[in-house]
């Protein structure tokens, strides 16, 4: 059994061993994938990327490796990586942001999700939206290879620690 019940609820009584099962049904693939190439810098890239979506009123968020790299750094990773709702087949953004279609060599990777749960537990750093650190742990565990590493480093620094906190903070109450 994962969960217990509460007087005000449910509780998580595994929670490593529910994300792990989440993880292994889980890909990001799932969504609309635009593969683009840009002459700028990454960070350049997702600095227009977030000034263009903010002015049009468009949800996004980094994802993969351009989130991690804001919320537990593993691997350096030149490619920029955003969800982005209803926008990865516009035509408006592509050409606001100087970015072209390719078949290899991407450098700039737009996802459409299938399930907006992907925007839920944003959180900004630096002024930049990046996913929650469970849909970017499954998010990196469906990228394999140093994806893989990078989940399992997240889960380390950031979630198992924030899940112990939690516990304890409410064993005081």
């Amino acid at each position: 059994m994962l969960t217990t019940e509460r007087a005000v609820g449910f509780a998580l009584t595994k929670p490593k061993e529910l994300l792990q099962e989440w993880a292994s049904q889980y890909s990001y693939r799932k969504s609309m994938i635009s593969d683009l190439y840009s002459m700028k810098d990454e960070s350049i890239v997702e600095e227009e990327l977030r000034t263009y979506c903010s002015a049009k009123n468009i949800r996004f968020a980094l994802t993969l490796f351009s989130g991690a790299s804001r919320v537990a750094p593993y691997a350096r990773f030149k490619r920029v990586y955003a969800y982005i709702e209803n926008g990865v087949q516009e035509m408006l953004l592509e050409k606001a942001l100087d970015l072209k279609q390719v078949a290899t060599g991407p450098n700039v990777t737009l996802l459409e999700p299938y399930d907006e749960g992907v925007f839920y537990g944003l959180a900004k750093y630096n002024e930049m939206p990046v996913v929650s650190p469970i849909q970017l742990y499954l998010d990196l565990k469906s990228y394999k290879g140093r994806g893989e590493d990078a989940a399992q480093f997240l889960f380390e620094q950031v979630i198992e620690p924030s899940w112990l906190q939690k516990q304890t903070t409410e064993k005081e109450k």
